[in-house]
């Protein structure tokens, strides 16, 4: 029977340790930004029809007028402020199809600081869809919403 070398029963032990020693400050982080989302959906599925459809179902309860979708893994490609408290941004998904969004009121704001310092990264974003009727063109952008923990609202990232 092969004997553990010593090297890997140091590993084993450091690993206990270490598991012992971190357990209750990863378990209390794993929450600190929790939100709860009803769906996730990627750039080039945001689209006036799916809006349609969500809309249709109405909402989920009289305290939820609106259903909180995900957008996973996109880049924030641009981030600037429109009016006098908001930001106009746009997410890229992996397959290269865009979607615009705006934060209302987030200028100066959790919501709208997070997302200026993560211009150009991958971001998880949760929020909620609209259409919008521009000319004779109907097109589909995201809200995005913050909120703390276990709120039903936030930006993850």
């Amino acid at each position: 029977m092969a004997r553990a070398s010593p090297c890997a029963r140091k590993t084993r032990e450091f690993r206990a340790y270490m598991e012992s020693a971190l357990r209750d400050d990863v378990a209390a982080s794993r929450h600190v930004n929790e939100i709860f989302v009803d769906s996730a959906v990627s750039a080039r599925g945001v689209t006036p029809e799916l809006v349609a459809m969500l809309n249709r179902a109405g909402p989920l309860a009289a305290a939820i007028p609106s259903r909180l979708i995900a957008l996973p893994s996109h880049q924030l490609v641009y981030a600037d402020e429109v009016g006098q408290a908001h930001l106009r941004l746009r997410f890229k998904s992996g397959d290269g199809s865009i979607v615009n969004g705006v934060a209302f009121r987030s200028i100066r704001q959790k919501l709208g600081n997070a997302l200026t310092a993560h211009r150009g990264q991958p971001l998880h974003v949760a929020g909620s869809l609209a259409s919008i009727v521009a000319g004779h063109r109907a097109r589909a952008v995201a809200r995005a919403r913050c909120g703390g923990a276990g709120s039903r609202t936030g930006v993850i990232r």
